[in-house]
């Protein structure tokens, strides 16, 4: 019997690399990216925080490809699928939050289950620098497309870590679904894959992502996985092959708000003319004195004078 199943089992693995499909990525063990520290934490809401991750600059030589050639298109489909992935950290947690096309999006694995790597999901992997082989943190978080629940599994719990990794929904993942997007959010403890509890900038680590589309709500069943960089899927657990990551400085924040423009100075106010002085009435002309009794005296001497002037003259005309 034990014969019968060890034969059986060699005939299985034989056949897989026929049902199989791969495509390594063309940098493959130099895909790097330097990553900043938030400037604010993220928030677990499955939306992007704009002064909370770094945006990866991932190129097409950077992402590997592994297909099931029993799933009509599959090879096709890994190929065209859009997405971004963003990357964060502070001392001692690692932040990310991966955005996924949703056109082929299927997942009815139950919380827990290790077969989710079939199914609409990401494969998430993390790793020291110096690690190889199958030293790493690997897990699966994802969002059922039956009723909208959550469910997660660990495939692997680093050897040298200080602490297992669990991941909790609404703790440390989330998974929305918003319009033709998934979104992928969480946060690693360093701890749980590493044997420290924090790390600094100029530190290194390994990552590699997979993210898995599903087009079994067609009735076709297998795993079609887009890798950045490589190491989990396709190729086998190769954490040399990890992305590797710099954790870099601060994020700078948004821009100062202008300075205003500069106002002149006020013009000191004048201070209000005093009013003019008004002009002095004209003096009002003597009156006349009025005639006394000497006044006509001296009249009548003098007409009387005037009037013997003329007599003389006009005896003299004679």
């Amino acid at each position: 019997m034990k014969k019968t199943l060890a034969f059986l089992l060699a005939a299985l693995l034989l056949a897989l690399p026929v049902l199989a499909g791969w495509e390594e990525e063309a940098n493959v063990g130099n895909v790097k990216y330097t990553i900043e520290q938030y400037f604010e934490k993220p928030v677990l809401d499955g939306k992007l925080d704009e002064y909370g991750y770094t945006k990866l600059p991932v190129a097409p030589g950077d992402i590997s490809y592994a297909w099931d050639d029993g799933v009509d298109g599959s090879e096709a489909v890994a190929k065209a699928l859009s997405f971004d992935a963003y990357v964060s950290y502070d001392a001692n947690n690692v932040y990310f939050l991966i955005r996924s096309d949703a056109k082929y999006y299927f997942n009815e694995y139950d919380d827990g289950d290790g077969s989710a790597w079939q199914a609409s999901a990401i494969q998430m992997n993390v790793a020291r620098q110096s690690d190889s082989g199958t030293d790493r943190l690997e897990y699966g978080i994802w969002r059922k497309s039956n009723d909208g629940g959550l469910g997660s599994v660990v495939w692997s719990q680093h050897p040298d870590a200080k602490k297992e990794f669990e991941p909790t929904a609404g703790q440390n993942y989330t998974v929305v679904l918003d319009g033709g997007s998934l979104w992928f959010e969480g946060v690693i403890p360093v701890n749980t894959f590493t044997d420290k509890d924090a790390l600094a900038e100029g530190d290194v680590i390994g990552m590699a992502v997979v993210i898995v589309q599903s087009k079994g709500a067609s009735g076709e069943e297998g795993y079609i996985h887009t890798q950045i960089a490589s190491g989990c899927t396709g190729s086998g657990k190769l954490a040399e092959n990890f992305a590797k990551l710099t954790l870099g400085g601060k994020m700078a924040g948004p821009p100062p708000p202008p300075e205003p423009d500069p106002v002149a100075p006020a013009e000191p106010t004048p201070a209000p003319a005093e009013p003019a002085a008004p002009a002095p009435a004209p003096a009002a002309p003597a009156p006349a004195a009025p005639a006394t009794g000497d006044g006509m005296i001296l009249l009548a001497a003098l007409a009387a004078a005037a009037a013997f002037v003329v007599l003389r003259k006009k005896i003299a005309v004679k």
